[in-house]
This record gives structure tokens, sequence and C-alpha cells, in this order.
């Protein structure tokens, strides 16, 4: 990533006293330079598109103190914010099949502590809502299986938003990259948020890490994400049918942002055979919701 495209960089640079200490890296679409100051290490993150910028900085800080990164200092004018510098491999680094329930039990762990965390004052986080209205796009030129999974996934989320008794400041994106194994603690980095039902968090955990899972059979992939929704609800004390449901919805919504970006890559691909696979056990476990996804299926058929 070139450093020229954020122009408030040096400035931001001379005003917070920071001397780089290393090449920019991780994401596309913002700049995240390693820092020092007075001896101390950071994180300096720019995120153009304010929006963004500003959910993921309410998150964050309300998050202080339950298990995600720490936010140093911000400007929310340039759309800046220095964080904590996070020594470690993520999760997705050290998965294996063998090491998957210890792995479920850390991020589940994660987001159990991220739960209690206060609801920001601000409107500045959306509904979850808001975040998946991808699910009700009707114009994506979206092959018949897709539109399936689809009406299918729309319906549950309809349901479960309706049956959700206590909304919480959500994560929206708790899988393996963004969970930092960093001594003898975990951190949580990198939150789109979202307000909402808490059980959400489990979801973009039971389609990830896609690369690991793109090598596993069909079979394979069915025991694994059984295994893992088995972990959650023992963990949380959760309603399984809603475990299953939230994955549902969001390893399709997944599907549908590949669409909208044209990315038909692997988490396009491991997305969608999560998805059927989900799909099939929502219908097994919770026979409300198989006959409301039946009869929206027929409606819109």
């Amino acid at each position: 990533m070139a450093t020229r495209e954020f122009p408030q960089l040096a400035r931001l640079l001379d005003d917070w006293l920071l001397q780089r200490d290393g090449a920019p890296w991780r994401n596309r679409y913002t700049l995240v330079l390693p820092v020092r100051r007075m001896g101390h290490r950071y994180v300096l993150k720019v995120v153009p598109d304010e929006s963004e910028f500003r959910r993921e900085l309410e998150a964050l800080l309300a998050f202080a103190g339950h298990g995600a990164v720490a936010v140093v200092e911000d400007d929310r004018h340039r759309q800046a914010m220095l964080l904590e510098r996070i020594d470690g491999s993520n999760l997705a680094s050290t998965w294996s099949v063998e090491r998957d329930g210890v792995c479920t039990d850390r991020l589940v762990r994660a987001a159990d502590r991220l739960a209690g965390a206060p609801l920001p004052a601000s409107g500045s986080v959306p509904s979850l809502a808001n975040h998946l209205r991808v699910l009700h796009r009707r114009d994506l030129p979206i092959p018949a299986e897709v539109e399936r999974l689809r009406r299918s996934a729309a319906a549950v989320f309809e349901k479960l938003t309706a049956s959700t008794e206590s909304r919480t400041v959500l994560h929206a994106d708790l899988h393996h990259q963004n969970l930092i194994e960093h001594g003898d603690a975990d951190v949580v980095i990198d939150p789109l948020a979202a307000i909402g039902d808490r059980l959400y968090d489990t979801a973009p955990m039971l389609h990830n890490p896609v690369d690991q899972l793109a090598a596993l059979t069909d079979q394979k992939l069915q025991a694994l994400l059984t295994s893992r929704v088995g972990r959650i609800v023992a963990r949380l004390s959760a309603d399984p049918s809603r475990v299953l449901g939230w994955g549902l919805v969001r390893a399709t919504a997944s599907v549908l942002w590949c669409y909208e970006d044209s990315d038909f890559g692997l988490v396009h691909d491991v997305s969608q055979r999560c998805a059927t696979v989900l799909e099939a056990q929502v219908v097994q476990h919770s026979p409300a919701l198989g006959r409301r996804m039946l009869r929206d299926w027929g409606e819109t058929s």
C-alpha cells in the first residue's frame, strides 16, 4: 500500500510525535502503519471511509476492557486511530482440524467478553438490519441456488430479529483472523460493528478460516460445523436453532457480498457450502423456521 494515498499521514505523524517503525500492512482499503513514540510501539490506522471509521472507533471504545485492542488516541476529523500494537499470531495461522475445538472455544470466550460491553452513546454503529441489508437485495445477478439461500436467510433473519430479547454492540466479523494470540491473552481486532443479538457474533466463526475449510470434503465440513455449533451452544447455554440461524444468515450474507464486489474466490465458495449445510440443519433443529422458509420460497418462486 502506498502511503502517498493518505495525504494526512505526514501531519498525523508530526502531531502525534510518531516515527515509522515498519512497512504498512494488513487491510486493502485502510492504512495500517507500525509506529513508535518515546520507545513505545503502536499502530496508526487511517480509514478513508468516514462511516466505517466512526463505527469501528465507537465499537473499540465500547469494547475497552472487554478483550479488544485499545485505542490510545483518535482524530475523528482526519479519521485516524492510534492503537496499541499487538504482538502475536492470529488464530487462523495456528488452526488445524485437530485444534478446531480449542480455537472455537477461544472465539466463543472472546464473543462472550465483548457481549458485556455497553452500547455506544452515539448513533455511529448501525443496526444489524442495516449491516445485513444485502439479504434483501433482489437486483443482484445471482443463480437460482443462491437466490434460494437468500430467501431462506432473509426469512430466518426476520424471525430471529423479531424474537431478539436484548441488543448489544457486536464485533460483527469475529473470526479466526481477527483474534490475536497475545501472550496468555486473546485480543480482538478490526470490528465491523453493529447493534443486535449477541449470538450473531458466533456466526462468522462458523464459516472460517476459509483458506483451510476449502480443503475439507462436504462430509468433513458438515461434521465440523455440527461440532462448532455444539460447542457454542454448550459454552453460552444458547438455543441451537438461533446459533444455526445466525450462522445461515451470516454465511449467506458473505456469499451475497461476493456478488456485490464481483469477488468469487474462496470466501464465496466456502461461505456457500457452509450456508447450504446450515440451512439443512436449521430445518432439522427448528421446524417452525423450516416452515417459514418453505412458505417464503413458495411465495417468491
